[in-house]
């Protein structure tokens, strides 16, 4: 009942399309070839390891991106589309990482740094680092795999049951479902905590900090930093379900509890695009 990755899938015409998370590459590719054996159909898969994949976000993305790939406003979010620009191939997909409005861009390794560097030809495209995209993700209260996500953390304790449509719920036949059922059953017994978001000042609380709540610890936190939209300081944990948005807390930072209150998500209003 647990999560082995987080995909990117993009179904076209004839094929779908996946993008996986590096670190888990391997298993994630085992996988899908055990599960290739187990199916009774024409389907064969094919390893893309020569590809590039860089994202451009924020609220320009759009005016940007928009010289080389043409009818962007009728592109919806979470959407791809392959285009051709100066003769190279791009899987232009509108998601990303960060809460805004942006594209992932899927393109041969060897011309990804020249693409990119057209980008940034414009003075409003900057390059950031992994950091940067970290305080985005958490500040728009996404989970990261290895820290809110893992195999030993199933939907419902993650409060990803949004996720499944109530059609593919009560159809079943996908993996994992009779498991999902179970948890949503028996919340009480198998789901003993739950994902929240928590605010706090001073120092910053990060993976793995104990969360106190009247002299107990209730949880930890899984992934945290400063908000530079805040001003304060964000983070996400797993404490004892039934805690509530609102409620005080602590957290034990370096030996020193800090004072921290437990917060709804987003902490930032997201801005992901929308057609008319």
């Amino acid at each position: 009942g647990g999560v082995k990755d987080d995909c990117i899938v993009s179904k076209y015409a004839d094929h779908s399309y996946v993008v996986i998370n590096a670190g888990c590459k391997d298993k994630d590719i085992a996988h899908f070839k055990t599960q290739l054996e187990a199916f009774n159909g024409d389907v064969q898969m094919e390893v893309l390891d020569t590809k590039g994949l860089f994202a451009l976000q924020g609220p320009k993305a759009m005016s940007v991106m928009s010289k080389f790939v043409p009818d962007l406003e009728k592109q919806a979010f979470m959407t791809g589309k392959l285009v051709n620009v100066a003769g190279q191939e791009l899987r232009v997909t509108r998601c990303g990482y960060t809460g805004e409005d942006g594209f992932e861009v899927a393109i041969e390794g060897d011309n990804a740094v020249a693409f990119a560097e057209e980008l940034m030809k414009n003075e409003v495209v900057k390059p950031i680092g992994l950091a940067a995209r970290d305080s985005l993700r958490l500040e728009a209260g996404m989970c990261l795999y290895g820290h809110e996500l893992g195999e030993d953390i199933n939907p419902v304790t993650a409060g990803l049951m949004w996720l499944f449509s109530k059609r593919r719920m009560a159809e079943g036949g996908f993996i994992g479902h009779k498991a999902v059922v179970d948890f949503k059953a028996n919340v009480a017994d198998k789901c003993p905590t739950t994902r929240v978001g928590i605010i706090s000042g001073g120092s910053v609380a990060r993976e793995n900090t104990e969360v106190f709540k009247d002299g107990k610890v209730i949880g930890k936190i899984c992934s945290g930093c400063p908000s530079p939209t805040l001003g304060k300081n964000v983070a996400q944990a797993y404490v004892t379900r039934g805690t509530k948005s609102g409620e005080k807390v602590q957290l034990n930072v370096r030996g020193k509890l800090v004072d921290a209150e437990v917060a709804k998500m987003p902490f930032v209003e997201t801005h992901y695009y929308r057609t008319n």
